[in-house]
């Protein structure tokens, strides 16, 4: 699959205009400040309706404007696909899909024209908190299982409910109605995470071996829940919880909220024996980062049978020459790369064949190798 035009309007400081992107490898380059991530960040937005920088609609409308549109017209599988998305900001923020002009739900309009993107913010995955972690194995679960959506949208829903009726104190028999319907949905997204997580790593463990230096510590990733809760199986775990709730419905009375289920659990990482946020290095953080990033790609690539077009954000800057030259040989020749920077200094070594391009005050066009 292969982007082929975006469309922007009233989108942070870019034109509103239409740009045609090329397949293989795009670059962009341009000083600070001058629109270069917000053209990606538009991509990434259009395809997968969320920012890479973890912003939501409202820093993404131009100031002063209230809604902003994002259009992709792209080819997969030998067809022309066309994606349009209108994003309201006003006291709500209200968003509207289409596909081929068919207006469609969310979880359809995801599934059809994915984006990955790698940039600063990856290092979250390492040194955040536990939400970005999370966030990570849903996105991953959702495109190899889209039934991960409807389901998580579920089990939040439940959540919200039974997190009422704690706090309204209300009576045993409907708090028990909740506790169970809470239990079920929980139970289905963690047997879930617990498959998809289990099949996942020795892609994760491969990639990392690819991009890793000299010294650098072996990784691992599990699957962190209750300290109690060992088994999988849907019944097993819908079972725990049951119980859990029940025992612990006092304590979470006290809190206001529930303090179990999937929407606490981690993906703990490790480098040998110590939590990889306490040991690694910077420079490090970013090479698991990486290896993270691309064995999800890889992963949901060998799902869909395509590849997903790539973006990149100061690609030379968060990544060392040697790491960058990997990553770049490992990507392939013939998928679609949109990367950045603020220079084109030692990136033509490592691209020579690349679409060049420069953007000046949210205008892009296109220029040779300079």
């Amino acid at each position: 699959m292969n982007l082929e035009k975006i469309v922007t309007w009233q989108f942070r400081n870019l034109e509103n205009v239409s740009t045609d992107v090329e397949p293989e490898l795009n670059f962009i380059f341009g000083s600070n400040g001058q629109g270069k991530t917000n053209f990606l960040e538009a991509i990434a937005a259009a395809g997968n309706v969320r920012s890479f920088r973890q912003a939501g609609a409202r820093k993404m409308v131009r100031h002063g404007k209230a809604a902003f549109r994002l259009e992709i017209f792209g080819k997969q599988r030998g067809l022309t696909v066309h994606l349009r998305q209108i994003v309201e900001c006003t006291t709500t923020v209200k968003r509207h899909f289409e596909i081929n002009g068919v207006a469609v739900p969310m979880d359809q309009y995801l599934l059809q024209f994915p984006v990955f993107a790698l940039s600063s913010g990856d290092t979250a995955l390492i040194t955040g908190p536990p939400e970005h972690r999370r966030a990570f194995i849903d996105r991953m679960s959702f495109f190899l299982d889209s039934k991960h959506f409807e389901d998580l949208n579920r089990y939040r829903a439940t959540l919200r409910q039974r997190n009422a009726a704690l706090s309204e104190k209300r009576g045993s028999t409907e708090m028990e109605l909740w506790e169970d319907a809470l239990a079920r949905a929980a139970a289905v997204i963690v047997e879930r995470r617990c498959r998809i997580i289990e099949q996942w790593q020795t892609r994760l463990l491969s990639v990392y071996q690819l991009l890793k230096g000299e010294g650098f510590p072996d990784i691992s990733a599990v699957y962190r829940m209750e300290t109690d809760l060992d088994v999988f199986e849907r019944e097993t775990v819908a079972e725990f919880y049951r119980q859990r709730y029940y025992k612990q419905r006092v304590r979470d009375c006290r809190a206001g909220f529930t303090l179990d289920g999937p929407h606490r659990h981690d993906l703990a990482l490790r480098a040998g024996e110590h939590p990889a946020r306490d040991v690694l290095s910077a420079g490090q953080v970013k090479i698991v980062a990486a290896a993270l990033w691309m064995s999800n790609l890889a992963e949901i690539e060998e799902r869909r049978n395509e590849k997903i077009p790539v973006l990149i954000d100061d690609a030379d800057a968060e990544l060392d020459d040697r790491v960058f030259e990997k990553l770049i040989k490992s990507l392939g020749h013939t998928r679609q790369v949109i990367m950045t920077s603020a220079h084109n200094r030692g990136i033509s070594d490592v691209i020579p064949t690349a679409n060049w391009w420069s953007m000046v005050d949210g205008k892009i066009q296109r220029c040779e190798l300079p």
